[in-house]
């Protein structure tokens, strides 16, 4: 199975629900949360590792890695 992502080249204040780190710059990293959707799951592309996230929560984030076969 192979996951093809599309993100916008510029972040601004839209917030999205899939993110691939190789366009983000070290700060935009360190902030993700600011980048993601707050009102549900976030599927995050890191290194040819996938996540969903999910931010909705203030005290916590959810995260599970997929590792599809």
């Amino acid at each position: 199975m192979r996951y093809f992502f599309a993100l916008a080249s510029t972040y601004g204040q839209e917030r999205h629900s899939k993110i691939d780190t190789k366009d983000l710059t070290e700060s935009q990293l360190l902030h993700i949360d600011q980048l993601a959707t707050q009102d549900g799951w976030v599927l995050i592309s890191h290194n040819g590792d996938h996540y969903l996230n999910n931010f909705s929560n203030p005290d916590y984030h959810l995260r599970m890695q997929l590792n599809p076969s």
